[in-house]
Parts: C-alpha cells; structure tokens; sequence
C-alpha cells in the first residue's frame, strides 16, 4: 500500500463538475483509494447531476456529498490532470508545468439523454458512461504514466468497429465483478479514442440493425451464429474474431505505439460475460 506521499493527486475534469468528473472521482476513491488521491472539479461548474448520483449509487458508490468547484478551489497542484470531455480538454486551465495533464473523452450523458421522456428513460445513457468511466479508473495509474504516442501514419485515422455478442450493457463492464477481459478491452478501446481513433461498438442484444448492414458480419453470424462473435474490424477488414484483440494488435493494424498493457485485477466471477446478464 503507498503511502499518502507517494500516491499521485490525480484531477479529473470536465466542464460543469456535475457528472462524469464526479462519476470519476466517485470510481476512483471506491476501487483505487490505496492507489491515486482523486479529486473532480469543472472549468464551469453548475451543481451536481441527480441521475448520475442515482445510477452511481445503483453501482453501490455514494457521490451524493460531493459538490461542483472549480481547480483553483481546491488549492492543491496536481501530478496528473485527466479531462474527461472535449469541452474541458479545449479549454483546460494552465496547470503548473510538472502537471501532466491526459485527455480520455466520455460521452455527455445529460445530451444523450436531452430527449428522453422521463429520468427512466435516460438512465441507460448514465450506465453506460458510468460503466465506461469504471472500466477506465481500473487502468489508473499506470495508464497515465505510459507514454503518449501519437499516429505514426500521415494518412487519415482508420475506424475500427467492434460487433459484441449480446450483453446487458453496451461494453459488458457493469454489475460489481465484471469480466476482466472486457474491463481491459474497454479500457483499450478508450485507449484508441484518446490517440484519435473512431471506434464504433454496436451490441446484437441493442443494435441487430448495424449487424445485417455490415455483409461481412452478417456472412460470419449466418454460418456460426453468436459463437463469431465478437469481431472486431478496421475499416472493412476484419481483425479477429470470437475473441477480442490486445492493445497491441489493435496498434499495430493502426501504426499507433502501443502504451503499456494495464495491470487489472483477476476477476473472482463471470461479471457479465457476453450472451449472459447481470
């Protein structure tokens, strides 16, 4: 266990403190508290958000004490600074040189959800990005210690597809032990997203529709059913399939420097494991 001198204070930000800043910090100081000091703070702050406290109280975190704020009223100087949404990213405050600041994008879930027709309605918006946001703090600190690296490629970014089997969720990281190889490819696939990379991540249980538009998929899932799943593709080839690729394989089909894998923690359960519900 490091001691609290040696644990990096690590900032996540966004623009209004409200809601996946706070899911961060909440992730952070309930699965890495030996690990990280975290804290949450917005570049405008306007108040907490009452979904993202319910559905991270549905995942057993309690962030309904917290408060929006900005960095200055923290009064502390950070070793890392990760912006969780563009907005932040764009307009980051100067931060002191030492301070490493990291870009990882989430989703907006209160956009997502602009034309829900009640709170139940946009709750899976939140638990989707919440689960997202677990799956990445799991990789912390070592993800913000790796080397950023860049395209080596001068042509435009490829896209990369993934085709999951059927799940509860859209990335399969939820309930309290998901699978650990789906914890570490969403983390990969947050990865990507931060060198640049378009990924696309269609589930058979939400999104049939994207698997018949896709002939390749379709000609796959036709001859051996949701056993082809997953599979993953750039552009139109396929990369692997029934299994999901490492960060190195995926970099290395996109020129990219792989970062260094994440050290995630053995699984004690199925979690939710494809084809199976939490």
């Amino acid at each position: 266990m490091a001691s609290a001198a040696d644990r990096p204070r690590v900032l996540f930000l966004c623009t209004g403190n409200s809601c996946r800043s706070q899911m961060a910090e909440g992730w952070a100081k309930a699965l890495k508290p030996d690990a990280i000091d975290a804290y949450s703070a917005g570049t405008n702050p306007h108040g907490m958000n009452s979904l993202a406290i319910r559905a991270m109280a549905e995942a057993g975190v309690d962030i309904s004490g917290h408060s929006s704020k900005r960095p200055e009223d923290l009064g502390i100087e950070f070793d890392f600074v990760v912006t969780v949404c563009d907005s932040a990213n764009e307009s980051c405050p100067i931060f002191p040189a030492r301070t490493r600041v990291v870009h990882v994008a989430f989703d907006d879930p209160p956009r997502l959800a602009k034309g829900a027709k009640n709170d139940d309605e946009a709750m899976p918006h939140y638990r989707r990005v919440r689960d997202e946001i677990r799956a990445f703090i799991l990789t912390v600190p070592e993800s913000l210690t790796a080397p950023q690296s860049g395209s080596v490629q001068e042509s435009p970014m490829s896209t990369v597809k993934v085709f999951d089997p059927p799940m509860c969720c859209s990335s399969g990281v939820c309930g309290t032990d998901p699978d650990v190889a789906l914890a570490r490819f969403s983390a990969d696939i947050q990865w990507l997203q931060g060198q640049g990379v378009v990924v696309q991540r269609f589930t058979l249980s939400q999104q049939p529709e994207k698997f018949t538009t896709e002939p390749k998929v379709l000609q796959a899932v036709n001859a051996d059913g949701t056993g082809a799943l997953p599979i993953v593709m750039v552009d139109d080839q396929i990369i692997a399939e029934r299994q999901y690729p490492s960060r190195e394989q995926l970099a290395s089909k996109l020129g990219l420097m792989a970062a260094a894998a994440s050290a995630l923690p053995k699984a004690r359960g199925c979690g939710c494991k494809p084809g199976k519900c939490c």
